[in-house]
């Protein structure tokens, strides 16, 4: 993502609340603040659908260039701010990057095959989704693959077999990603239901006496 750019208006470091956030989105504009060591904190406003574009086509950990008309800098995003009934995108942190200092960032997990184990009856049990990476901004993956289709039925997989180039895995090797599990027996579903049922009524000794 590297050739992305987008177009920043700057913003009046006064200008906060509710009311403001109206006003931008009214006028299809996201607020955001951009971070950095040198620059500090610059509120602006970003084109609302061009950024949703980005997060779609590209990730959160997408890395691009924001121009603020007189300067420009290369950055990615630090924290999204969502409205939680709506799920409509509410502020944007960014963070500037040094192009040649490594960054830490999640990467989600992409399975890929169909596991031998599953194909017996096996159900995949996730631990993990992603994993945590050490790396420079530009070799950031949209995500890692995991291949799964040579798991039989009580096979795992971990961090430690994943593989990646031009990256550090920080998360624990020995972190379980998945597991085929047997598929529950009938008779362990019965029992469980006859437990249920056996459940005394509370109080229902008391009454009759």
């Amino acid at each position: 993502m590297e050739n992305v750019v987008l177009k920043a208006e700057l913003r009046q470091k006064e200008g906060k609340g509710k009311g403001v956030t109206r006003r931008l989105r009214a006028a299809g504009k996201l607020p955001a603040v951009v971070y950095g060591e040198k620059i500090g904190h610059i509120p602006v406003a970003l084109d609302l659908k061009s950024f949703q574009h980005l997060l779609h086509d590209a990730g959160e950990n997408a890395v691009f260039k924001l121009d603020m008309s007189d300067s420009s800098s290369m950055v990615m995003v630090k924290e999204l701010q969502w409205e939680p009934i709506r799920r409509e995108l509410l502020h944007a942190d960014l963070y500037q990057l040094n192009m040649k200092n490594k960054v830490k960032v999640s990467v989600p997990i992409h399975l890929e095959g169909d596991a031998v184990g599953e194909r017996e009856g096996g159900v995949q049990q996730h631990q993990a989704r992603e994993v945590e990476v050490e790396c420079l901004p530009m070799d950031i993956p949209e995500y890692i693959t995991l291949d799964i289709s040579l798991l039989e039925i009580g096979d795992s997989l971990y961090v430690k077999d994943l593989k990646a180039e031009d990256l550090d895995i920080i998360t624990d090797p020995e972190e379980i990603i998945i597991t085929i599990v047997p598929p529950a027996r009938e008779e362990e579903v019965e029992e469980v239901t006859d437990e249920f049922q056996e459940v005394p009524e509370v109080g229902k000794e008391e009454t009759e006496e």
